[in-house]
């Protein structure tokens, strides 16, 4: 019996160098998972961080967006007036092309406003 005994404490003095052993593992593990705990708040607060500035930078494209269209309508409505200005202009000239006689007889050169006043 006293043999029993003593095989038993033995054992039971095995299982509690091995509990002892992985309860120093655990607590080897219980301060990685601190440490990696630790490092991502920090990248959750950076990506925080950086979610606020592209938010910023999105918010001024659209800015930038609104003007350039506000540009663009602004230089279409140039275009516009342009080609109204062209067609004056080549309705001017083709009405100049007809006017008979031609101005260059009848404002003829050294002359301003023929024949009021010859060119000084």
């Amino acid at each position: 019996m006293s043999l029993r005994l003593s095989t038993v404490g033995a054992r039971l003095s095995t299982v509690s160098g091995r509990l002892s052993t992985v309860g120093a593992r655990l607590s080897t593990v219980g301060t990685c998972l601190s440490t990696v705990r630790a490092h991502l708040s920090a990248v959750s607060g950076c990506l925080s961080t950086v979610g606020a500035r592209l938010s910023t930078v999105r918010q001024s494209l659209s800015t930038v967006g609104g003007r350039l269209s506000a540009v663009s309508g602004c230089l279409s409505t140039v275009g516009a007036r342009l080609s109204t200005v062209r067609q004056s202009l080549s309705t001017v000239e083709a009405h100049l092309s007809t006017v008979s006689p031609p101005i260059s007889t009848v404002n003829p050169p050294g002359y301003f406003l023929w024949p009021l006043y010859p060119r000084p």
